[in-house]
């Protein structure tokens, strides 16, 4: 998922598709949720099992239909354009700061998600290049993960964050989709290769959950992965003879698209590498990326999209910021101050994508906080604060349904993000049946 533009700014496929059509709206609105956050999706699927798994794309599939519904819904009745306004009308300032804070949030976690997953990248593709050459002076030092990670962000990621343009970048839609979509089919394809693990050793293990905090944790990760409700408002804005039932269809085409890549993606992924599914699937090409042309292919692309995809989360973060440090002060926000906003919007991502390395926690943190805020709570919220009727109004129970699912997810997801930093139950639970067979 990622955010692409500030409001009035959306980030469309001009060149390829007619804007405001209903396949230009499809494309855009499937580009605005697929991202970094598939690489997850086998992990989740290997904690789930493939029908829980499946079933958790299915729900917050739905969920996150009805949630662009309600927006929609909310703008039509109301004639306001961003979600921050239609919060600021929902329930004052410190809701509109709150609703602020929360997409900020979002784009901030999303950008160290896919710092994470350049550094890997990149460390993979160094390690195959030095590899055959074990004599090169200061080979340790040019694998570091953190001396990588540092140098890509100066000379690329820094650069392009700093830019005050989106236009250019634009292209990165068309790129990151069609990155995730051949990468899907490469893990097929490996699969097709490999054939299953023998780590999945019975049927009961490849269909059921691992655990009920598993379920849990795939959770919070699916809902990072279909993300994409700050991006509504834009979309819905283009589209040529817009209306409710028009959005519904595209909210629809969409999801339905993002379910069949993640369900190739997540259980390809699953049956190929089994117990062994890495929290990012393209470590688990690492070993093979130097003698298949498909999974070097895949890792280029993916390497590119994540990369231009990187600032298209830092600017929204950063004008988002701006917004709430110099609303009342205009006159302060000069380019120096906007360009500072950024150096260190990107300079704290990359700290804490060099302490906190794995893509999984960051993923899993921001999809059970703020992405069930912004694609569930907020959108109810609006929906039962601002249309006619008592908050308990037939017409409104649903909604206040979507309220109570994303809370359930938010509070049971942080719970097991943080869980195993204090008690494992699933380590336990190994360590014990390992000796009992010893």
């Amino acid at each position: 998922p990622r955010v692409q533009s500030a409001p009035g700014e959306l980030s469309t496929s001009r060149g390829f598709l007619p804007p405001g059509s209903m396949k230009s709206s499809v494309f855009n609105l499937t580009s605005a949720t697929l991202g970094a956050g598939a690489l997850t999706i086998p992990f989740a699927v290997a904690g789930t099992g493939i029908l829980a798994g499946l079933g958790g794309m299915v729900i917050i599939g739905l969920m996150s239909i009805l949630s662009t519904l309600y927006i929609v819904q909310v703008m039509t009745y109301t004639d306001l354009k961003t979600m921050e306004e239609m919060a600021l009308h929902a329930g004052g300032h410190w809701f509109a700061v709150f609703t602020e804070v929360n997409i900020i949030l979002f784009c901030f976690g999303t950008a160290v998600g896919y710092l994470i997953s350049v550094s890997d990248m990149f460390e993979t593709v160094f390690r195959e290049i030095l590899g055959h050459n074990p004599g090169v002076v200061f080979e340790h030092t040019l694998l570091n993960r953190d001396l990588i990670l540092i140098v890509v962000t100066v000379v690329l990621l820094l650069p392009l964050s700093l830019s005050e343009k989106l236009n250019e970048m634009r292209f990165t839609c068309f790129l990151g989709v069609s990155a995730i979509a051949f990468l899907s089919l490469v893990v097929l394809w490996e699969l097709m290769g490999r054939g299953k693990s023998t780590s999945i050793t019975s049927t009961e293990q490849a269909l059921a959950p691992t655990s009920f905090w598993a379920f849990v944790n795939a959770l919070s990760l699916i809902t990072f992965a279909f993300s994409c409700q700050p991006n509504v408002p834009a979309i819905y804005t283009e589209l040529e003879r817009r209306n409710s039932r028009r959005m519904m269809k595209v909210s629809l085409r969409s999801v339905l698209l993002c379910i069949a890549v993640y369900a190739a993606m997540g259980i390809g992924g699953f049956l190929a590498f089994g117990t062994g599914t890495e929290s990012n699937i393209l470590l688990n090409f690492k070993d093979t990326v130097g003698r298949s042309w498909l999974v070097a292919l895949a890792f280029i692309g993916m390497m590119a999209a994540v990369t231009f995809a990187y600032p298209l989360n830092i600017f929204p973060c950063r004008y988002s910021v701006e917004m709430m440090l110099f609303y009342s002060r205009p006159h302060l926000q000069t380019k120096f101050y906007s360009s500072l906003v950024a150096v260190l919007t990107v300079v704290l991502s990359v700290l804490l994508a060099i302490f906190v390395p794995d893509i999984n926690f960051i993923f899993q943190l921001v999809g059970s906080t703020a992405g069930s805020f912004v694609s569930f709570i907020i959108p109810g919220i609006l929906y039962v604060r601002l249309l006619p009727g008592a908050t308990f109004h037939r017409r409104k129970l649903k909604a206040v349904a979507l309220i109570v699912f994303g809370s359930a997810i938010a509070v049971l997801g942080t719970v097991v993000t943080f869980l195993p930093l204090f008690w494992d139950p699933e380590g336990k639970a190994k360590k014990e049946k390992a000796a009992a067979g010893s």
